[in-house]
């Protein structure tokens, strides 16, 4: 079983299939110990490969603080909406592979 509240995570951020693996029996009350140091990695090797701007560091840190601990955030009796701008639930008609591979990461979870 995979842990796929939000696509991509494992295959865009963990390059190996052994943590892909521990990550998928893991809870995400280990994912802060586990995961968060080498997704951290691999976040800065990719945004150097890209030639990222110097403000890679402050999107590493929004990145981590919205996907860690990996759960997917709702507000009950609120519109499930998953965008660049709002990240509460997931609609199914909702475009996660997009919001995942975009570099606009809101920080809370209601815009």
């Amino acid at each position: 079983m995979s842990r796929w509240g939000l696509p991509l995570l494992s295959n865009f951020y963990m390059p190996d299939a052994e943590m892909k693996e521990r990550f998928n029996r893991a809870t995400p009350t280990d994912d802060q110990t586990a995961f968060i140091a080498r997704i951290t990695e691999v976040t800065e090797e990719i945004l150097l490969l890209s030639g990222a701007p110097e403000q890679s560091s402050v999107y590493v840190k929004q990145l981590i603080a919205r996907l860690f601990p990996t759960m997917l955030p709702y507000e009950i009796g609120t519109l499930a909406r998953c965008d660049v701008a709002t990240f509460n639930g997931r609609a199914l008609t909702d475009d996660a592979m997009d919001v995942i591979l975009s570099r606009r990461i809101v920080i809370s979870p209601m815009a």
